[in-house]
């Protein structure tokens, strides 16, 4: 069998299924099929805006998963720190829209991570660690709690989000391989 013939057919193309033939098409024909036909329309010209789950799939492509992965938690964390400074209803309603995308893009990015960049011997260790990260969202969460309540929610948050920053640029300075955007 020559798996240069090999024809694709993706059903479904949502969060899941558009990603997957895109990565499927750089190698194979694929042929995507869906039933929702505005969907269909706005694939084939192209509408979507930045934040459709195609041009994150073509974003993905051209930054490394580790790289994408910490942007979005950086991403996420000024996210937290606007809304900890909302005064309006609006404002709050658009950073909680924005924080939500970055902690499901964060997650999405981080299970890519786990089932294409890491070798099948490695990948229970990595999804250990990777699930430990809940663990230590407990603990942050509890960090948070005790200062919200000696201070203020909005203070928690606050000092939450600078720390997470903090986290975000020690890897970025100790890892120099995901600072290239190649």
């Amino acid at each position: 069998m020559n798996f240069k013939d090999i024809r694709i057919a993706v059903i479904g193309l949502g969060y899941v299924g558009l990603p997957l033939a895109v990565e499927f098409a750089k190698k194979y024909t694929v042929f995507g099929f869906d039933i929702n036909q505005k969907r269909i329309d706005d694939l084939r010209k192209g509408i979507g805006g930045f934040f459709s789950d195609f041009s994150l799939s073509i974003f993905v492509n051209y930054v490394k998963k580790g790289t994408l992965l910490l942007l979005y938690l950086a991403f996420v964390s000024v996210s937290m720190y606007v809304f900890s400074l909302s005064q309006t209803l609006t404002i709050g309603m658009i950073s909680l829209f924005f924080l939500n995308f970055g902690l499901i893009s964060t997650l999405t990015i981080g299970r890519s991570l786990l089932g294409s960049e890491v070798p099948d011997r490695l990948r229970g260790r990595f999804g250990g660690l990777f699930n430990l990260t809940n663990v230590l969202s407990v603990l942050g969460a509890l960090f948070a709690g005790i200062l919200a309540e000696n201070y203020s929610v909005a203070t928690a948050t606050q000092v939450c989000c600078v720390i997470m920053m903090i986290l975000v640029i020690i890897i970025f300075a100790c890892f120099p391989s995901l600072r290239s955007f190649e």
